[in-house]
């Protein structure tokens, strides 16, 4: 498999078609927003690339650690979205990286062409030690009844393990409270 040649410009990465006849294999894989003649690379996608050796280090010196720290200081959440990306694609789901938030990912089944098909799931990453609001989950609920898909939760633990969990209802009631003056106390 080639290496691709990844430039950075005005703070994003980017991949020029001209310079990476191959660009096509990462379109197929999920990877990347075609925007004319360059595809724009998330960080999660770049530092993946660089992981498995894809990068052509010849071309820019690009490093992982200053990636994840720089991501890491604009998003508390980075690592825990970068062990869910590297967990799936290790699984061999095609995957990209979604907007907007609460949905993080959007997960196609093995094998899928992700040019041609359409995904099947949304994903929401979970960190194990925080809590998430019931109208965080019920929005990403909604967003994933409209447009046809399955919700699933990543939960990640501090030991960077990580349980799917399908989401089909978010529980939400109302609470109403009588107050009465009391005579007593």
């Amino acid at each position: 498999m080639g290496k691709f040649k990844i430039n950075i410009k005005n703070g994003c990465y980017v991949l020029n078609k001209r310079e990476n006849p191959k660009w096509r294999l990462l379109i197929a894989e999920g990877m990347g927003k075609e925007e004319g003649e360059i595809i724009r690379l998330h960080p999660l996608e770049v530092s993946y690339l660089i992981l498995k050796r894809r990068v052509d280090e010849s071309h820019t010196r690009l490093d992982l650690e200053e990636i994840i720290y720089a991501e890491c200081t604009k998003d508390k959440e980075f690592m825990t979205k970068f062990i869910t990306y590297l967990d799936l694609r290790e699984r061999g789901f095609p995957i990209k990286v979604s907007g907007p938030s609460p949905i993080v990912f959007e997960v196609y089944d093995r094998g899928a062409d992700v040019s041609v098909e359409t995904s099947r799931r949304y994903l929401m990453v979970v960190h194990a030690e925080k809590s998430i609001g019931i109208e965080t989950l019920s929005t990403a609920l909604e967003m994933a009844k409209r447009d046809d898909k399955d919700l699933v939760l990543a939960i990640v633990d501090q030991d960077g393990d990580i349980v799917y969990y399908k989401v089909d209802t978010a529980l939400k009631f109302q609470v109403s409270i009588k107050l009465r003056k009391s005579r007593g106390i």
